[in-house]
C-alpha cells in the first residue's frame, strides 16, 4: 500500500506541474510557412484544451480521493487506538 501511495504521488508532483500550461502540439510545417487566416490566441487554446482540462480534473479527483483517504486512516487509526486502549487495560 504504501508503494501505491508513493507512486500516486509521483504522478501527481508531476500532473501538478504541467496542469496550467498547454498540451504538446504538433510541429510546425518544416517549410517555415504559418497557416493562413484564423486567430492566434494561446491563452484561450490552452485555457480550452481539452487534454489540458481533462489532466486538471485528473488532478482535481486524485486530491479529493486523497483528502478523503486521510480522513478515513485518521479515522480508522483513532478507533484501532480506543480498542487497543480498552484491550489492554487490566
Amino acid at each position: 500500500m504504501l508503494r501505491s501511495a508513493c507512486d500516486l504521488d509521483n504522478v501527481l508532483q508531476a500532473a501538478r506541474q504541467v496542469q496550467w500550461e498547454p498540451a504538446p502540439t504538433a510541429q510546425a510545417d518544416t517549410d517555415g510557412r504559418r497557416s493562413q487566416g484564423g486567430h492566434n490566441d494561446p491563452t484561450a487554446t490552452a485555457a480550452l484544451d481539452e487534454r489540458r482540462l481533462r489532466l486538471r480534473a485528473a488532478v482535481q479527483a486524485v486530491e479529493g480521493t486523497l483528502l478523503r483517504s486521510a480522513v478515513a486512516f485518521a479515522s480508522a487509526r483513532e478507533e484501532l487506538q480506543d480498542a487497543l486502549a480498552v484491550w489492554q487495560k487490566p
